[in-house]
């Protein structure tokens, strides 16, 4: 017996004892979902995928702009470090000569490699070769993907930025600047080349 409300009540002997139930025959049936279901679930997660896809497409090209300021930062200050060790000659010059014709070659050897005081590299310390090495490697512009770098001798202007060369950076030891290879502007409409 089952007490309910003060009310005593029989509990039934078996199910086939209960009352069948009221309503549509749809209601008591134990099956899986119509079509009609699925396809409302499916659009609704279609209206949410529409609205935040964007969103982290965008957060995505926020996060690589961001790399790439700070990847500029860390080389100039490395291009800035190695011209302080070097009698304010930059990287890129054959055997520290100013004069001389800057190369894309010597740039990597003299900020990866050790060097002496005139900017010869070698791969490995030494008392005379006892600079650098400033970086382990010259990096990918994140956009882009591509590491090379454009070395503008002295004298000629920077070429406007052209994503289909085989360089991600440009440099122009003469003037000491270091910018992407990139046209265009940010997410706020700054130009890459700003940078």
């Amino acid at each position: 017996m089952l007490v309910l409300n003060s009310r005593k009540y029989a509990a039934p002997a078996s199910r086939q004892q209960l009352p069948e139930r009221q309503g549509p025959q749809w209601f008591g049936r134990r099956g899986g979902f119509t079509l009609v279901e699925i396809l409302i679930v499916v659009v609704i997660l279609g209206i949410l995928a529409a609205i935040v896809v964007p969103e982290l497409t965008s957060a995505s090209r926020q996060a690589r702009e961001n790399v790439m300021k700070d990847d500029i930062r860390f080389m100039r200050e490395q291009i800035l470090r190695y011209r302080i060790q070097h009698d304010d000659v930059c990287p890129g010059y054959p055997a520290g000569v100013p004069a001389g014709v800057p190369s894309e070659a010597n740039v990597v050897a003299q900020m990866t490699q050790y060097s002496d005081a005139r900017g010869n590299a070698n791969a490995v310390y030494t008392d005379v070769f006892r600079y650098g090495p400033y970086l382990t490697r010259i990096p990918d512009n994140p956009i882009t993907g591509v590491s090379g770098i454009l070395v503008v001798v002295n004298g000629a202007a920077i070429p406007a930025p052209d994503k289909t060369q085989p360089y991600g950076w440009m440099f122009k030891p003469e003037t000491l600047e270091f910018i992407p290879n990139l046209p265009g502007a940010d997410l706020e409409g700054k130009p890459y080349t700003s940078y």
